[in-house]
């Protein structure tokens, strides 16, 4: 069972190429994959993939707190968001759940070993992308929220957030899916 998810971050993006792209890469999975039956279909409308809380990812989190899914599809990892740290324990807390990733794009599927160095991968260089976007995107195209010294990697915490932060975990999920080959 499948829940497909997708999220743009603009209101200009919920007409042309956001919503209706993703929908054409998620439904070319599903087409190509017909044993795969979609549960809900959970969609973000103007949700910035900073944000660790978003209306249909947390519907989404509530159904699969109650086992109605065991795989999450995805158009590309940057939709389940564009911090590493919130991605990264966003994932840890559905692969404790049971449901694993399935990201059209990249080809990951979390089920696995291989698939979640992917992610891992995958999800560092999404969030120097935004970084990116948001140095860029600032009045002048300078930002005025420069990364620190502290914030020189994708990730990490500013030493006042490490202190303040009650969700953190720095393991990969083991279990079945997770034996070596």
């Amino acid at each position: 069972m499948v829940a497909k998810y997708a999220r743009v971050s603009t209101a200009e993006q919920l007409d042309g190429f956001g919503l209706e792209d993703q929908n054409r890469i998620s439904d070319g999975w599903l087409a190509r994959h017909p044993e795969a039956t979609v549960y809900d279909e959970y969609v973000d409308e103007a949700a910035s993939g900073a944000l660790e809380s978003r209306p249909e990812m947390d519907r989404l989190v509530l159904d699969a707190r109650l086992r109605r899914f065991n795989r999450i599809l995805v158009p590309a990892v940057d939709r389940i968001g564009r911090t590493a740290r919130a991605a990264y324990q966003w994932a840890w807390d559905m692969a404790d759940l049971g449901a694993h990733f399935l990201s059209v794009s990249e080809d990951i599927d979390t089920s696995t070993e291989s698939g979640w160095s992917r992610f891992m991968r995958h999800v560092t260089l999404s969030e120097m992308e935004w970084r990116r976007i948001r140095s860029t995107s600032a009045p002048g195209g300078a930002s005025k929220r420069a990364p620190t010294a502290a914030r020189a990697w994708p990730g990490t915490a500013t030493p006042a957030e490490s202190r303040t932060s009650t969700r953190r975990r720095s393991r990969v999920p083991s279990g079945p899916n997770w034996q070596s080959s």
